[in-house]
């Protein structure tokens, strides 16, 4: 009789098993953290973009790379078309970990950031983003965390959940102090681009001759099933995430690619349908928070999602699930995140509808709080 060993255990991911779970549930869906999907006319698709045929080799269409060069002033060889950012992201673990050593990732945080690391030997250690401290990482923190062990820091920027912004200056600094260490510091920037135009740099690659940036058209441009991410990097860890292509993902999708490039060509005008999305539901969640005594909204400076916290609850776990199935309106737990008192909801609908799903959720919170 056949009696293999059971399957590796994995952390699960409870949150993407959540959200994808919830996504076509009645009701409100404000669990998302995505700009909506723009129309073919808005992206620029043409009809010869459907078509199996295309300029994409086994690593990513030419065009896309010599966008992304030019948006970013990076070289050919400091770029990797990648499956969106996740697959980036998992690649660079993959990549740079060995046993023994150590990744340090900024905490509350997107769950992958923990889950990931793990499962290519790495040993997680949490940086802390502090609500007192505007959720900013401390760079005396990062000092102290530092061990000979520590082969990549990880930080995302905007961060998730609360699309807190980290300044260029401290940005800088961090990357230096972990250069300091000879550690890489991995940013996560899908959703940098939420950020008034101008008001920021594009990416932080040229902060440092260790970083690694990764983003994609899912989260600012509301493409994600294009799953059509970048990686930029150092070359010699750009050479190495190419060969883990060669194993896991040998050919990327070429209508995929050529949908892709039509929408790196319009991202400036993508990019403005989502900056209007922000500037539509911002007034609308701060009128709404301020009407309550038990909400504190954090007030990002871009983005189609907010961060909330409330007065008088432990587990926005049990507040989701809550919310969800007796009142028809699905958030993202903070919990999920590390944030129990807090939820993430989108604001990117109009502001009627917001209004709406955000009496709905007043009343399901007033609820659950009362029981």
């Amino acid at each position: 009789m056949f009696k293999p060993r059971q399957p590796r255990e994995i952390a699960a991911f409870d949150y993407m098993r959540y959200a994808k779970r919830m996504e076509y549930t009645p009701g409100y869906f404000l669990a998302g953290s995505a700009m909506s999907t723009p129309s073919p006319e808005e992206v620029g698709y043409r009809p010869e973009d459907f078509t199996t045929s295309s300029l994409c080799h086994n690593y990513g269409d030419p065009r896309a790379i010599e966008l992304l060069r030019a948006r970013y002033k990076a070289k050919p060889e400091n770029i990797a078309i990648t499956a969106g950012s996740s697959q980036g992201n998992a690649l660079t673990c993959l990549a740079l970990l060995e046993p023994g050593d150590e990744v340090i990732a900024e905490y509350p945080s997107y769950a992958a950031f923990r889950l990931l690391p793990p499962l290519y030997h790495g040993k997680v250690i949490h940086l802390n983003r502090r609500e007192e401290n505007g959720f900013l990482p401390d760079p005396a923190e990062l000092r102290r965390l530092l061990t000979p062990r520590t082969r990549l820091v990880v930080l995302s920027n905007l961060h998730n959940p609360t699309l807190a912004s980290i300044p260029p200056a401290l940005l800088r600094e961090l990357i230096a102090i972990s250069a300091a260490n000879n550690t890489y510091v991995l940013v996560d920037e899908v959703y940098l681009d939420h950020l008034k135009p101008g008001a920021h740099d594009p990416t932080c690659l040229h902060y440092g001759e260790n970083v690694i940036a990764t983003s994609s058209l899912t989260k600012v441009y509301g493409l994600g099933t294009l799953r059509f991410g970048w990686c930029l990097a150092p070359s010699n860890v750009i050479e190495r995430i190419l060969e883990l292509q060669d194993l896991v993902d040998p050919e990327l999708p070429a209508i995929c690619q050529n949908l892709g490039v039509r929408a790196l060509v319009n991202m400036e005008r993508l990019r403005k349908r989502t900056r209007a999305a922000h500037e539509r539901g911002l007034p609308v969640i701060k009128q709404w928070a301020a009407s309550r005594k038990d909400i504190t909204l954090f007030e990002a400076q871009g983005g189609v999602t907010a961060a909330i916290k409330i007065r008088g609850v432990a587990d926005s776990w049990k507040l989701a699930e809550h919310l969800a199935y007796k009142h028809r309106v699905t958030v993202a737990p903070g919990a999920a995140f590390g944030m129990d008192s807090w939820l993430r909801v989108n604001i990117g609908k109009e502001p009627e509808e917001l209004r709406r799903a955000l009496d709905t959720l007043g009343k399901g919170i007033d609820a659950f709080v009362s029981k």
